[in-house]
């Protein structure tokens, strides 16, 4: 089942358009959403919640349409937004039950699942203080305790980690993980910080001026790259270029890392011409790319261009497939 179908959904304000024909299909598991300030994510997770007016296009949840103002399908989502949410005169029990009220539990049930999220947080004897005397730390496990105390099938969490210090970021991210693999529940992760990402989802999406710039499993994307040697050596890099290109080898340079692209006998002709040369050559390997590297690439390949989106090559992956951006 799909949890997200969107079909060249729109979002205008005036003359800026957030979302420009996105079409996306996800299906249960751990989603990174990903872009760039500016790139529609907010937008997108608003209009899918109902906080945002679409434009055109439409969008499903939980294959019902969310212009069918359906509140009880509302109710299997919980939110975790960026923005500072809490009741500041409040304290948690008190805000984490009226919230777990809103999405539809009595009131008896709301202050037990609120006692019961504060537990799971981690957050104890303070949960009876004013939420205004907590740490940013304290305030962002409070916003993730009310976004799971009603039990929702589906959490969209945006920067769950937003100024954290390491510790409490590895906390969130323990307890994110913890609700996708032990409990079952769907995440769709929106965040800047891509390790994030790498630690929790297994699909990511990239939205970058509004359009759908990629959609793919991340153990397609990420791994071991065959056709490209990484190569570190001590000496002048400049020259080693110079001795790698007049060979008609394709290299890049990342400061004191080369990426030789691989043809045949690669390895052993670089370590001749590095003796050959007085070149010490340091390290030699297959490249791995990572999530960053992916990032990186498409949103310097997409920016003012138009877009490229790339499809998931199985669609009926547990995660589900991508469609073209229009």
């Amino acid at each position: 089942m799909n949890i997200i179908k969107t079909e060249n959904l729109t979002k205008r304000y005036g003359k800026v358009e957030a979302l420009r024909g996105v079409s996306l299909e996800v299906g249960e598991g751990a989603v990174g959403l990903l872009g760039p300030n500016g790139a529609g994510k907010t937008t997108l997770l608003r209009i899918l919640l109902g906080q945002t007016k679409k434009t055109s296009g439409t969008a499903m949840l939980l294959n019902t349409s969310i212009s069918d103002k359906n509140f009880e399908v509302r109710r299997n989502f919980g939110y975790m937004p960026e923005h500072e949410c809490l009741v500041p005169t409040m304290n948690a029990v008190t805000f984490i039950s009226y919230m777990a009220m809103i999405n539809g539990l009595p009131r008896s049930d709301a202050v037990q699942r609120a006692h019961e999220a504060l537990h799971y947080v981690g957050i104890g004897d303070e949960r009876y203080r004013f939420i205004k005397t907590y740490s940013t730390g304290m305030r962002q496990k409070i916003k993730f305790a009310q976004a799971i105390a009603h039990d929702p099938q589906v959490l969209f969490l945006d920067e769950p980690t937003n100024g954290m210090d390491p510790e409490g970021r590895r906390q969130i991210l323990d307890l994110i993980k913890d609700v996708h693999v032990n409990h079952g529940k769907s995440v769709v992760l929106s965040s800047h910080l891509l390790a994030d990402v790498e630690a929790i989802c297994d699909h990511v999406i990239v939205l970058n001026e509004g359009k759908l710039v990629l959609d793919d499993l991340l153990s397609a994307l990420t791994g071991t790259d065959k056709n490209t040697l990484d190569i570190k050596i001590k000496g002048d890099g400049d020259r080693f270029m110079s001795v790698l290109e007049k060979q008609g080898f394709n290299v890049t340079r990342e400061e004191n890392l080369f990426k030789v692209e691989r043809k045949g006998d690669t390895l052993d002709i670089i370590v001749k011409l590095c003796a050959e040369n007085g070149i010490q050559l340091r390290y030699a390997n297959q490249s791995f790319r990572s999530l960053e590297d992916i990032f990186i690439e498409i949103i310097s390949r997409s920016s003012g261009k138009g877009g490229v989106t790339v499809q998931k090559k199985d669609s009926n992956s547990a995660t589900g497939g991508g469609s073209g951006a229009n």
